[in-house]
């Protein structure tokens, strides 16, 4: 029964280490490939690294937790770092089920539209991975719906050499797309910024008040958020970010949700 048990826990400790593992190298990754490193990746580093850390010095961290919880101090710290833990896991849950059923909340078929690209950052004058993914989407939908109008929405950063607005003319042009069935809005600087500036150019123009939103899969939730606050009726054209990137952006995403709804 002993050996039972004990082999027991070393299947846990080796499924720990494993989970543990190729949760790390999925949030370390992007910093190695592409100088990606926000909040989600500290997040995932510091859970999964945790993890790691517990399958691997499992045994000589357990007797040090145990005589911790002797002591009320002790007992009252470990709790409440399992409450925190616990009510973590379950607002993720929350808010991931929320992102999901926003990502895929398509738009209706045979109603005017307009299409909002929201900008994302532009590598001198070329667009990022994730701008080109959402221009492949935009493209995609505008190609199948040729009445639809589209709205595209950023402005220039720093470390941009044009407008992130401009870069995604070009891209849309060069793929066939109507010049006049594009406008520009290319003074943003927030998602918050992109929804209020075209919902400007949606009312000056008498587009469509019915908006088709193209941006990652992960981003569309929050976009959903403001764009209500706005006053704004919004359907989701989902770009997808890659298994690679996905986990990072995620997490990242989990904390933006979370600032929204408390201011």
């Amino acid at each position: 029964m002993l050996h039972n048990k004990s082999f027991t826990i070393e299947i846990k400790r080796l499924i720990q280490i494993i989970v543990g593992g190729i949760g790390f190298l999925f949030f370390f990754a992007p910093i190695l490939l592409g100088g990606i490193f926000n909040i989600g990746t500290i997040a995932g580093l510091l859970c999964f690294g945790g993890l790691l850390a517990w399958g691997l010095f499992r045994p000589k961290i357990l007797p040090r937790l145990q005589t911790l919880r002797k002591t009320k101090k002790g007992r009252l710290l470990t709790s409440l770092f399992c409450v925190l833990f616990c009510c973590g896991l379950l607002l993720a849950a929350v808010e991931s089920a929320l992102m999901v059923r926003a990502a895929l909340n398509a738009p209706p078929e045979g109603e005017p539209v307009t299409v909002v690209v929201l900008g994302c950052h532009v590598k001198g004058t070329r667009p990022s991975k994730a701008l080109r993914q959402r221009l492949t989407a935009a493209e995609r939908f505008l190609k199948e719906h040729p009445d639809a109008v589209c709205i595209l929405s950023g402005g220039q950063g720093e470390d941009e050499e044009i407008p992130e607005a401009d870069c995604m003319y070009r891209e849309l042009t060069a793929a066939g797309i109507a010049p006049g069935r594009l406008y520009l809005e290319d003074r943003s600087t927030s998602t918050r910024e992109n929804l209020l500036f075209s919902q400007a150019i949606i009312n000056d123009n008498g587009l469509p008040e019915t908006v088709v939103v193209v941006t990652n899969e992960y981003h569309q939730y929050r976009a959903g958020l403001i764009a209500k606050a706005l006053g704004m009726e919004t359907y989701a054209v989902s770009a997808p970010s890659g298994v690679g990137l996905l986990p990072t952006y995620w997490v990242r995403e989990w904390f933006g949700v979370l600032y929204e709804w408390i201011f």
